[in-house]
């Protein structure tokens, strides 16, 4: 593997699908000033400083929060989106690590009638407590299924296909290494159901018969047994004591939930997909705030994976399957579908893994 920083490998393998459905360093959050100048155009009087305003008409403001930098989106290009909506946006952008303070601070400023809150890390489904929590409109955009929550709105990416490459990826992993089995980490499952259902799906696509294994982790301070490399499809977030584990090991991890920090065994997880891809569904929430619920997917399937931990013959057929999921979306559930009862029914196990409520 070349010695690259896991941000450039993951700037060189960041993948997006765009056809139809077809560390980090702390910074101030900053206010993007473009919008300052959207502002003065509300009156022709002149209106004033947008960080004093307190609108009482619904949608005439609204703050956009980044939680970080990410491919694909710009503070800019998101206050265009909310400009072309009929709104009058102001963006904020945080590293990680500190996106949760500045989504909570809006909240408790009450500046805004319209929150929109983008965070490629998911969410757990907690709110910041704040005025504008109790009775303003609130959208999170997050690549992954989260827990619906009461006065929140959410747009994800496709997360069924995002599973369903994901899962493939694992399989292809396990045949290169010449094994028909993988290991699933079932501590703290933050998938979906439906996430999970189609992980599975796409890993016995690639390998008949693959079959599936709970993580036998070690209590901290033990040593593992000795074992060849594994490949570990994890249902959620794993803790620094597993990260260290698997490193140790040499395993080989699929997660199927945004990781935490920069590991090099993580071979594939989901990303957010470009802004371009979900601008339509912000303009709907714009245009319809309504209070809570799933507003929608994105069209495109978007993970990021390491290309150079598959071998040749296994990226083709990645590639493949990528392209014909975005053409034919139903392939994944018909690829569930078609599986023998028996093999359906020792999956499922797994299955019912995923968060409450998760669809």
């Amino acid at each position: 593997m070349k010695n690259d920083t896991m941000e450039d490998m993951r700037e060189e393998n960041f993948m997006i699908r765009t056809q139809p459905r077809t560390s980090r360093t702390p910074r101030t959050v900053r206010l993007t000033t473009a919008s300052l100048a959207a502002g003065l155009l509300v009156s022709a009087c002149g209106a004033p400083p947008l960080s004093e305003m307190h609108p009482t008409v619904p949608k005439q403001t609204v703050w956009m929060g980044l939680a970080r930098t990410m491919p694909g989106w710009s503070a800019a290009a998101l206050e265009q989106t909310a400009l072309q909506a009929g709104t009058v946006p102001f963006v904020t952008t945080a590293p990680a690590g500190t996106g949760q303070q500045a989504f909570a601070a809006a909240l408790q400023a009450d500046k805004a009638r319209t929150y929109i809150w983008v965070n490629p890390d998911g969410w757990d489904g907690t709110l910041p407590a704040g005025p504008a929590a109790r009775s303003a409109s609130v959208c999170v955009v997050t690549p992954v299924a989260v827990p619906l929550v009461s006065g929140v709105q959410v747009i994800t990416g496709p997360t069924d296909l995002d599973g369903y490459l994901l899962g493939s990826v694992a399989g292809l992993l396990a045949a290169s290494l010449q094994q028909s089995s993988i290991a699933v980490s079932i501590d703290h499952a933050g998938a979906s159901q439906g996430e999970i259902q189609s992980a599975l799906a796409g890993a016995v696509q690639v390998v008949p018969n693959l079959s599936v294994q709970a993580m036998n982790w070690t209590s901290p301070g033990s040593t593992p047994p000795a074992s060849s490399t594994r490949v570990v499809l994890a249902l959620g977030p794993l803790t620094a004591a597993q990260w260290q584990q698997v490193t140790s090991a040499g395993d080989l991890v699929v997660s199927l939930t945004p990781p935490s920090g920069n590991h090099a065994n993580d071979i594939a997880f989901p990303v957010l997909p470009p802004l371009n891809d979900m601008a339509p569904l912000l303009t709907k929430f714009l245009k319809n705030p309504v209070p809570s619920g799933h507003i929608g997917e994105t069209a495109a399937a978007s993970v990021y994976v390491n290309r150079a931990a598959l071998t040749a013959p296994a990226m083709a057929k990645f590639d493949q399957l990528s392209q014909q999921v975005q053409v034919n979306p139903t392939q994944v559930q018909q690829a569930w579908d078609t599986l023998p009862t028996p093999e359906q029914n020792a999956l499922h196990t797994w299955v019912t893994l995923g968060f409450a409520g998760g669809p």
